[in-house]
């Protein structure tokens, strides 16, 4: 394996991901299905925690998190679904969900969780479903049991896919899924909504990102694979710190990129390595700027700041964002010819102290935060909103949001906080280290636009041939 010299000691790879499809375990009977997972899964990353462990500390790059994630759920259970009378009312109207539905499901995440954390894989990806297209009845499964699913477990993660640059947007299914945030919000009331960290509506999903929660398994990829992602915006702090404060443009923009580079490049050769010896492929880094609120000076908003900006939020901080994320992307090109996923920049208002403290001093909003979208984000991240915010508007946020990624075809997502009991201005504390976080204002005004029925047809891009 190649050697590279990397000065950047404090890189820390975020997670290490086992992509695993399950297909061949599809099975008209719910005990088969949930014994031949289990047992796929137990085969397949049965040295999965030894080898991460041994490649990482030969390296001296210590991981967060060790992941797994599966095919498509709707997928799997696909066969066990289809005799179900279910319909999208049935989920809005809270009319009960056939009883026989939720037990295949909650056996099938159980089945997850358990082999899992015998494995020591610290969460799971794959309790999904893709239905930009419209709703089928397996659609309907997964995301009328989501909520009693992500409020009873611990490590299951999971995404909706409601739109595509190809098909539009999927109205019925935002609101399905509006309907989804509110409801885990209130059953997981005693930690103040928190699991609502476990889901993610999307558009444009990317078929091959470690980020939870919409890590999958593509049928598209190699059976087995690795992926990881790890946190680089405190080494770019810190390297841009050396700069002068007279530093120009080019010399921003090449600190990044030559900083991005190193730290791919290292990346890149424990994955491989790690890929190589569990015998598996290699499906590549994701170079995605995420903060985390336990490593020191890993806040995008500060870095944006450390670039010349008074304060993030205020004019400028696009064409900061612009450049970081160019720049950023030509350093992992330069680094690895494996890269996968959203790979761009996140701005999880819960989980950076810039951001958190841009919001407290009333220098950001939503609004401001969908505009950073239509340059070079990710979607909206942990959004924390008042409790009390009606179907409608949260509709509105998903839908705003999404249709920024329809029309630039971009893989957008939201993982909204919708907080029991709080209020716009409040101070409150999740669980750690997500403490200390303020509650955003959104305007309450519920529109009869999100009653209404459908899809929304695709732009006119996506007929180009």
């Amino acid at each position: 394996m190649e050697a590279v010299d990397v000065d950047i000691k404090s890189l820390k790879i975020g997670a290490i991901s086992f992509f695993l499809d399950i297909y061949e375990c599809i099975n008209t009977d719910v005990n088969t299905l949930c014994e031949d997972i289990e047992s796929k899964i137990l085969k397949a990353c049965e040295r999965f925690e030894i080898i991460a462990k041994e490649v990482t500390e030969k390296h001296g790059i210590p991981y967060q998190t060790l992941r797994l994630a599966v095919s498509p759920l709707a997928e799997i259970v696909a066969p066990l679904t289809k005799n179900f009378h279910l319909k999208p009312e049935m989920i809005l109207e809270k009319k009960e969900i056939p009883q026989k539905l939720t037990e295949i499901m909650f056996k099938i995440a159980y089945t997850l969780q358990n082999t899992s954390k015998e494995l020591k894989i610290d969460f799971v990806g794959g309790f999904s479903a893709c239905a930009e297209g419209g709703l089928s009845k397996k659609s309907l499964a997964i995301i009328a049991t989501i909520p009693e699913i992500l409020a009873s477990t611990e490590n299951i993660f999971a995404f909706v896919n409601v739109g595509s640059s190809k098909t539009g947007l999927n109205m019925d299914a935002i609101r399905l899924m509006g309907d989804a945030v509110i409801k885990l919000a209130n059953l997981t009331a005693g930690s103040k909504g928190f699991g609502n960290l476990k889901l993610l509506t999307t558009a444009n999903v990317p078929l091959d990102t470690p980020y939870l929660p919409a890590s999958h398994h593509n049928r598209s990829y190699p059976d087995k694979g690795i992926g990881l992602n790890f946190y680089i915006l405190h080494v770019i702090k810190n390297a841009l710190e050396t700069l002068g404060k007279d530093s120009n443009f080019e010399e921003i923009y090449n600190k990044i990129k030559t900083t991005t580079y190193k730290a791919v490049r290292k990346a890149d050769i424990i994955g491989r390595e790690i890929a190589e010896k569990a015998g598996v492929s290699y499906f590549g880094v994701d170079i995605s700027l995420a903060p985390w609120l336990e490593i020191e000076n890993s806040s995008i908003a500060e870095v944006i700041e450390c670039m010349g900006i008074e304060a993030f939020g205020t004019h400028g901080t696009t064409t900061a964002l612009f450049i970081l994320n160019e720049a950023v992307k030509r350093g992992a090109l330069m680094g690895s010819n494996k890269t996968v996923g959203y790979s761009g920049a996140m701005f999880p208002v819960a989980e950076d102290v810039g951001i958190i403290k841009a919001v407290k001093n009333n220098k950001l909003t939503i609004d401001k935060l969908e505009a950073l979208v239509s340059v070079c984000s990710l979607g909206l991240d942990t959004i924390p909103i008042p409790g009390d915010t009606p179907l409608e508007t949260v509709c509105g946020i998903i839908s705003d949001t999404l249709s920024i990624g329809i029309l630039h075809n971009k893989s957008l997502g939201l993982r909204i906080f919708l907080i029991p009991g709080a209020k716009a201005g409040d101070i409150v504390d999740l669980e750690p280290p997500f403490e200390n976080i303020p509650i955003m204002p959104i305007s309450k005004i519920s529109s009869k636009f999100f009653h209404k029925k459908g899809n929304i047809p695709p732009p006119i891009s996506s007929l180009k041939g």
